[in-house]
């Protein structure tokens, strides 16, 4: 016997609700399953982070994964205490409890911002290039003059002890040549001093007037001169006598006053 098409369309409606009932329970036991790994999953282990201030990055690299952490280089900063080179800060820090794996930033040292200029007086040239280069400065310019002081030994320096300069400075050396330095001895003229004076005109846009001076038992005596250009290097050759004063001038201003 055929169906009624209102009989047929009722089982339609049971049969899809059936399926769908279905698919939600399925769903729901899905949405169960990973609910129950999310809960019961194993979490990583708690552990410190290590100390690694002052080791090189190889070391605190090593140190950082026996303790179960990975490391890496992040920068550089200026630090007053850690040498350049080593570990100065690390990101967590020292002591901070993470998980297993996590990864810390290593930061090394590039050393003070400035460098504080050593006392030099009284030491030889090569003891004066050990001592500046441990505080990462270098030598300029060297030059002698006629001192009671052994030959060798640095007399005067620029700048002085204790300046804080940025590291890369060079500082300028004056040494002893010891008492008969420059002196040639003349028979029945009594002792003359030889000595080249050396100016290094400012390198700017303009030209410069310069003016070499001799002072001899109160009288100047004018050496030279003239106008340079800028940024040139003048030499200007001096016979005098002890105690004869040089000054050098540049635009009218003194940059020189010294007894030879």
């Amino acid at each position: 016997m055929a169906q009624p098409a209102w009989a047929k369309q009722l089982r339609e409606v049971l049969v899809k609700g059936a399926a769908l009932t279905v698919g939600t329970v399925v769903g729901l036991v899905v949405l169960a399953a990973l609910g129950s790994l999310i809960i019961f999953s194993s979490p990583q282990p708690v552990v410190q982070v290590p100390n690694v201030i002052g080791m090189s990055p190889e070391e605190a690299d090593s140190q950082l994964r026996a303790a179960g952490l990975r490391a890496e280089k992040a920068g550089e900063r200026y630090d007053d205490t850690i040498p350049a080179g080593a570990v100065c800060h690390t990101d967590p820090g020292p002591g901070r409890s993470v998980r297993r794996g996590r990864l810390v930033q290593l930061y090394t040292s590039k050393g003070p911002q400035t460098a504080v200029v050593p006392d030099l007086i009284g030491r030889k040239l090569e003891e004066a290039r050990l001592a500046l280069a441990r505080q990462r400065l270098e030598v300029g310019e060297v030059w002698k003059r006629r001192s009671r002081y052994e030959a060798g030994t640095i007399v005067s320096q620029e700048p002085s002890p204790g300046t804080k300069v940025p590291p890369g400075s060079a500082v300028d050396l004056e040494l002893s040549g010891g008492p008969e330095f420059g002196v040639i001895h003349v028979p029945g003229d009594g002792d003359k001093l030889f000595r080249a004076v050396v100016i290094r005109v400012p390198a700017d846009s303009g030209y410069h007037h310069v003016v070499v001076e001799k002072i001899h038992e109160g009288a100047a005596e004018t050496l030279h001169d003239q106008i340079h250009a800028p940024g040139e290097t003048v030499q200007v050759d001096v016979v005098a006598e002890p105690g004869d004063r040089m000054r050098v001038y540049i635009d009218e201003r003194r940059v020189l006053d010294r007894t030879l």
